[in-house]
Parts: structure tokens; C-alpha cells; sequence
């Protein structure tokens, strides 16, 4: 009997399929969990590191707007290169407003482009 199971490379690191578990090895991959993980985390959540994290859920019930994309853009800026995220001082933030969402667009050079979208009542989702 062979089982597999899969994780979402978004969200985790391993993958188990039958008998074998399989790490992630790729630097880009690597980079993007990171970025996730920044989003997922508030600051204070690891007590050895009281500035890791971007406080993502601090935005939630905001009304979508123009000053409220360029305040999330500055976090995730702020929090890239705190965190010292590769190629954190070359990133670039780009996002689009549409109705009640944000659409971010994060971009490392030579790393995968992370799709993220803000809706105002939900938060943060991770394409």
C-alpha cells in the first residue's frame, strides 16, 4: 500500500510521499515561505524575536483605499528588511485596488513573484 501526502509548498517545507520525505531545497521556494510566514505571523509571536512578523491582521475592518494600500505596502517593506529577507532592499511592491480588495504583488530579484490580496472583512489570502 503506497500513500502520499502533499502540502502546500505555499505553506510548508516537506512533503511525504510513500516512504520518502522530501525538503525543500530551492532557494526561491525557500524565500516566498519566508514572505508567508511574515504574513502569518504578529509581532511578539516568538518571544527570541520581537520584530519578526508583519502584524498583518492589524489591517482587518480597514476600509480598502488608496492610504491604506500604501500603509500595507510600507509593512511588508519595513518587515522584509528587518526580517533580512534576500533582496529585501531591492524589493518591489506593486498593488491594485478593485472594489474591496487590495491586490499586492511582491517582487524579489531572482525569487518567485508573491501574489497576495487583502479584502477588508477577511484579511490577508495567499494565491
Amino acid at each position: 500500500m503506497e500513500s502520499s501526502i502533499n502540502f502546500n509548498p505555499a505553506f510548508g517545507d516537506i512533503s511525504l510521499i510513500g516512504n520518502d520525505i522530501e525538503i525543500i531545497r530551492d532557494k526561491s521556494k525557500a524565500v516566498v515561505q519566508e514572505v508567508i510566514q511574515l504574513f502569518k505571523t504578529n509581532k511578539g509571536d516568538y518571544s527570541l524575536s520581537s520584530t519578526y512578523g508583519l502584524n498583518a491582521d492589524s489591517f482587518i475592518g480597514k476600509a480598502v483605499s488608496e492610504v491604506l494600500a500604501e500603509e500595507i505596502k510600507t509593512s511588508v517593506e519595513t518587515a522584509l528588511i528587518l526580517n533580512n529577507i534576500e533582496g529585501a532592499n531591492n524589493a518591489e511592491i506593486l498593488y491594485l485596488i478593485e472594489s474591496n480588495t487590495i491586490y499586492l504583488r511582491i517582487i524579489l530579484p531572482g525569487i518567485d513573484t508573491i501574489s497576495i490580496n487583502f479584502l477588508n472583512e477577511k484579511g490577508f489570502e495567499i494565491e
